[in-house]
C-alpha cells in the first residue's frame, strides 16, 4: 500500500514511539479483526485513488449509480434476449470508471511534473540568496500559472501554514495528493534542512537532476515500447479483418453460428478476451511515473 509523504512521517513518528507490549488478538476475534483490517485497507487505497485523481469520496456515489442503471439494463437485455450472460457486462462500467481514476492521476502527476524542477530550481535560488524556504515557497507561486498543479501545491501549503499546523506537518503534507516519487524525498530534505540546519540549496539541485533524468529515461523508454503498442492495434485489427473475411464470404454460417445459444456465447467470450488481451498488452507497454 502506498502511503503520503505525511503518512510516511507520522508511521516513522509512531513506530518510533510504539510500545511492543500490545496483546496480540487470537482466534474469531483474530480473524474478525484481520478482516476489518484488510477491508479498511481496500477502502483506504480507493480513496487515495480518488485523492491522487482530485476527486472526492462522492464520487463513489456516482460509481454505484451508474453500476445500477448499467446492471439494470443489461439485466433486462438478458430476459428479452434470454442469454444471461449479457448481465456480465454491467462490470465494464466499474472498471471503465476504476481506469479513468487512474488515468486522470496519471495525468495530473505528469502535469505537477512539467512544473516540479522549475520549482526545485527557483526555491535553490532563493534559498542560496538568502531567503527562508517557506518565503522562498510561498513566493515561487507568482512563477506558475493557476491551473499548475506545483501553484495548487503551494497554496495548500500557506493555507496548512496559515491555519497554524507546524511546519514539519505543513511540509510532510506538500504534495501528498501528486502520485510522484520524488515528492516524498523532498519533504524529508525540507524538514531535515529545516530540522538540522543543513544546507538546502545542493540538495534541491540534486532532487531537480534526478527528476530530469526520470523524465529523460521515460522518454526513451516509450520510444523503446511503441512497437508493442502497435503489435496490439495490429492484433486487433486482423481479428477484426478475419471476422469481416468471414462474414463477407460466407455470411450465412456466421449468422447460423450467432443464432445458437452456444455460438453466440462462444462469440462474446472470444471477444471480451481479445479485447481484454489488447487492453493488458497497452498497460503493460505503457510507462509510467
Amino acid at each position: 500500500m502506498r502511503y503520503s509523504p505525511a503518512k510516511k512521517l507520522e508511521r516513522a513518528h509512531v513506530i518510533m514511539g510504539q510500545s511492543e507490549d500490545a496483546a496480540v488478538p487470537r482466534g474469531k476475534r483474530a480473524v474478525r479483526l484481520g478482516a476489518e483490517k484488510h477491508v479498511s485497507e481496500t477502502l483506504g487505497q480507493i480513496t487515495s485513488e480518488l485523492l491522487y485523481a482530485g476527486l472526492t469520496p462522492e464520487y463513489l456515489r456516482t460509481v454505484a449509480l451508474h453500476s445500477a442503471l448499467a446492471g439494470m439494463a443489461c439485466g433486462v437485455v438478458a430476459l428479452v434476449s434470454g442469454v444471461s450472460l449479457i448481465v456480465v457486462l454491467a462490470l465494464v462500467v466499474p472498471v471503465v470508471h476504476w481506469f479513468r481514476v487512474k488515468s486522470m492521476a496519471a495525468r495530473r502527476a505528469l502535469s505537477f511534473e512539467r512544473d516540479y524542477t522549475a520549482f526545485l530550481l527557483a526555491l535553490a535560488s532563493s534559498v542560496r540568496a538568502g531567503l527562508d524556504p517557506l518565503n522562498a515557497m510561498i513566493k515561487c507561486v507568482e512563477l506558475f500559472p493557476k491551473d499548475s498543479e506545483v501553484r495548487s501545491a503551494i497554496s495548500k501549503l500557506k493555507v496548512d501554514i496559515d491555519s497554524g499546523r507546524t511546519e514539519e506537518a505543513a511540509f510532510g503534507r506538500f504534495a501528498e495528493d501528486i502520485r510522484h516519487p520524488d515528492i516524498g524525498l523532498f519533504s524529508t530534505a525540507i524538514v531535515l534542512a529545516r530540522r538540522e540546519g543543513s544546507s538546502l540549496g545542493g540538495c534541491l539541485e540534486r532532487l531537480a537532476r534526478v527528476t530530469r533524468q526520470r523524465q529523460s529515461f521515460r522518454r526513451k523508454t516509450r520510444a523503446a515500447v511503441a512497437m508493442q503498442r502497435m503489435s496490439a492495434i495490429g492484433l486487433a485489427f486482423i481479428a477484426i479483418l478475419i471476422i469481416g473475411i468471414q462474414f463477407i464470404g460466407n455470411p450465412e454460417s456466421l449468422r447460423v453460428a450467432l443464432a445458437t445459444d452456444f455460438g453466440f456465447r462462444a462469440m462474446t467470450i472470444g471477444t471480451l478476451a481479445i479485447v481484454s488481451g489488447i487492453i493488458w498488452m497497452i498497460r503493460l507497454a505503457r510507462t509510467r511515473i
